[in-house]
């Protein structure tokens, strides 16, 4: 392995972990937020997990869609200046993905454990078989609309906010259904079977596009 290789797999390394923390710690934040909110109310603790963890697996999609849509443009471009190949940087966005997908997961998977709150395991499951494709489905995106690169964004955040206030407004609405909703009663093997098969069909259209790029760029 090569020197220029070595770098390049350690700065995705830094940046997926760094995209995790982050969502961790707005996790953190929401989760403190929401024990407040819900102090003194029927089954707060169990309420305040399942909401917590719904919206940091809405997060843990968000956050992995939009910083693949800017590698395209952005990261791949300050992993280019270090003398990394285009290959790399391919490898790269897949190795970051999955140090953020896997530590995301695990950390909502023990919070939810701890909490005695096993049901939700199958959401989370689900969250993060749907965040591969997802991030390989922006990073795609970002190489076909760099011209249009902000709107898109915009576009991403809109939908994400959408989903978000209709968490939100179960939350207010003291909804203590949700967590038996469809999504946690879908089949989890029929959605790893698509998401994996997404996920491969992606990232060919994304080594297509990466290595076409390389002329371009």
């Amino acid at each position: 392995m090569s020197r220029l290789t070595k770098a390049s797999i350690s700065y995705y390394l830094r940046e997926g972990a760094l995209l995790m923390a982050l969502v961790l710690g707005i996790g953190v934040l929401f989760l403190a937020e929401m024990s407040v909110l819900n102090l003194g109310e029927d089954n707060y603790f169990e309420y305040t997990v399942m909401s917590v963890t719904m919206m940091v697996g809405m997060f843990m999609v968000m956050f992995n869609v939009m910083k693949s849509f800017y590698g395209a443009n952005w990261t791949d471009s300050m992993v280019l200046s270090m003398g990394a190949r285009r290959k790399d940087i391919f490898r790269g966005e897949i190795i970051k993905s999955a140090v953020y997908n896997v530590g995301c997961t695990l950390a909502m998977i023990l919070l939810v454990v701890a909490a005695k709150q096993n049901y939700l395991v199958n959401y989370i499951a689900i969250m993060f078989c749907i965040s591969f494709p997802a991030g390989a489905l922006g990073q795609a995106i970002g190489f076909k609309v760099r011209k249009y690169g902000k709107a898109v964004l915009f576009a991403i955040i809109i939908v994400f906010a959408g989903c978000g206030g209709a968490v939100g407004s179960m939350t207010a609405d003291g909804d203590r259904t949700f967590s038996a909703m469809s999504v946690l009663n879908v089949n989890l093997l029929i959605v790893a079977i698509i998401s994996a098969v997404l996920f491969v069909l992606l990232e060919l259209w994304v080594y297509n596009l990466n290595k076409n790029c390389m002329v371009q760029c």
